[in-house]
């Protein structure tokens, strides 16, 4: 695989994925895992995706690897996808030196990040969500709702280092209606990060990747100490 590193790949074995690989990854060496999750209608340009996060791939020694989302708005709760995904990290433990998994998310993937943890949180090592609602299937009406805000939910996370960057002008999720859940996390687990900025509902940022370069390396120290 020596020569696909710093390259998009498709595909990981019988899984459809988009994948980076760090420059220089070495199948015999220890390597981390960062699953972003999409679905088809947010997914954009799957090699754009990959370059925003490719110069942390390559510093902190991760692969980024982009599952094929589904057609749905509610993906969520598609526990086909779930599993798929569930799947496919233990496709890369078992074949790879894993020495870490983070899910991150954006918006509704955030929420899925916390289902999928909530899923198979022994395989996930640490989160990081941007512009999330602990509670998103409520907002869209649905009936049947995990809210992750919920005590006997919330304190699923109480062990998982995260990290959540969230906007004070988010027009979409208002910081107001989050902040308490974000203060709850912080409350049962000092591991827990929340990064606020004066910006509205969105992804990565150049910020956004230089805190969390340094959050990933301070992973690593933790994990090695």
């Amino acid at each position: 695989m020596a020569e696909d590193v710093g390259s998009i790949q498709d595909n990981f074995g019988d899984r459809a994925c988009r994948m980076y690989f760090p420059k220089d990854f070495q199948n015999n060496i220890s390597v981390g895992l960062m699953v972003l999750l999409k679905n088809i209608k947010n997914q954009g340009n799957y090699d754009e995706i990959a370059d925003l996060y490719k110069n942390i791939a390559d510093t902190e020694n991760i692969i980024i690897v982009v599952p094929n989302g589904v057609d749905d708005d509610k993906f969520y709760n598609n526990f086909a996808f779930l599993d798929s995904v569930k799947q496919l990290i233990i496709d890369f433990r078992n074949n790879l030196k894993i020495n870490k998994v983070i899910v991150s998310g954006v918006s509704n993937s955030g929420y899925s990040a916390l289902r999928l943890y909530d899923y198979c949180g022994e395989l996930i090592d640490a989160l990081c969500l941007m512009s999330v609602h602990y509670n998103e299937p409520e907002l869209l009406g649905e009936k049947r709702t995990i809210n992750y805000k919920e005590p006997s939910n919330i304190y699923k996370f109480k062990n998982t280092p995260m990290i959540i960057f969230h906007g004070s002008e988010d027009c979409q999720y208002e910081y107001k209606d989050v902040k308490e859940f974000f203060k709850e996390l912080t409350d049962i687990n000092s591991s827990v990060q929340v990064v606020i900025e004066e910006i509205d509902h969105c992804g990565i940022t150049q910020f956004r990747k230089e805190i969390l370069a340094m959050w990933l390396k301070k992973l690593n120290e933790d994990k090695v100490s």
